[in-house]
Order: structure tokens, then sequence, then C-alpha cells
């Protein structure tokens, strides 16, 4: 595995708890990152 192939995995990753956590807590600001 290359180590853009890594970071393409883990941006998936990162989005996909992003969103998981938006949608548990419901925060108002989307400026977190």
């Amino acid at each position: 595995m290359t180590k853009e192939e890594a970071k393409k995995i883990a941006a998936n990753i990162l989005k996909r708890r992003d969103q998981h956590f938006s949608a548990k807590q419901k925060p108002k600001k989307k400026s977190v990152k």
C-alpha cells in the first residue's frame, strides 16, 4: 500500500467517523474539523 492510498483510506475513515459523530451530537457549528 502506498502513502497516497493510506492517506485516502485514513481520510475516508475520518470522514465517516465525523458524519457518525455529527449525526449523534448534532453540533450547531460546522467549523470544527
